[in-house]
């Protein structure tokens, strides 16, 4: 018997808000990553604990894509692209009504 997930999923527009929030987690975490590395070098525990955020940000953005691609219909995501990569809907631009 197939086991059925009662869990509620994402509607499209929380994907839009949250793509939004990782999209600027990435930001805000490249610019920590790099100001540590440059001063405390590759090998240091701080940056390597970076990187092990980003490795996280990485499969967590790839799961919410996937999710999100489940959701999006072929005109939202001609009009919305890949929500959860930079590139896409403007961070200033609000997200579709409906």
């Amino acid at each position: 018997m197939t086991q059925v997930n009662k869990r509620p999923k994402f509607s499209l527009n929380q994907h839009i808000t949250v793509a939004k929030d990782v999209r600027n987690f990435d930001r805000l975490w490249s610019s920590i990553f790099f100001e540590v590395q440059d001063k405390f070098g590759k090998s240091h525990r701080a940056t390597r604990s970076l990187r092990r955020i980003h490795d996280a940000l990485i499969q967590v953005r790839g799961a919410l894509d996937t999710e999100y691609h489940r959701v999006a219909t072929d005109d939202d995501y001609a009009k919305l692209g890949h929500v959860y990569y930079r590139g896409c809907l403007s961070d200033t631009e609000e997200p579709p009504r409906g």
